[in-house]
């Protein structure tokens, strides 16, 4: 649909409202193909708008980008941030130590350390899918 604003050189009607849009008034004007048909129509700036709104406020808003937050209180949320970081770190090595086929030991303390971390978010908003 292309949708522009010009002025109007003779008198037509509104699509919005019965009332004509006088000629030398600003109107709206959308003009879209409706199967091979080109169909034009003209609307009051002030009538665009108001269309605008009610199809807006009929449609409503639901906000569905992004994960949603939890109810958490902030302390709780800085803490469980804290671990998810430590946690990342803790992967991190793990990775680092099965590229260089380190030693056993190593890898037993890391994978316990996860498991403490577990332990730790649980209070905190529980623990992640991921995990």
């Amino acid at each position: 649909m292309n949708v522009w604003i010009t002025i109007c050189r003779k008198q037509s009607r509104c699509n919005w409202c019965p009332e004509p849009i006088e000629k030398t008034a600003y109107k709206v004007v959308t003009s879209y193909y409706r199967g091979r048909w080109l169909v034009k129509k003209n609307y009051h700036t002030e009538c665009w708008v108001n269309q605008g709104i009610e199809a807006v406020s009929k449609r409503g808003i639901i906000e569905s980008r992004g994960m949603q937050r939890m109810e958490i209180t902030d302390e709780s949320r800085i803490m469980r941030v804290s671990i998810l970081r430590r946690r990342a770190s803790v992967i991190q090595r793990i990775k680092r130590a099965t590229t260089k086929n380190d030693n056993v030991k190593e890898m037993i303390h890391l994978g316990s350390l996860l498991h403490k971390l577990k332990e730790e978010i649980e209070p905190h908003g529980g623990i992640p899918d991921s995990w």
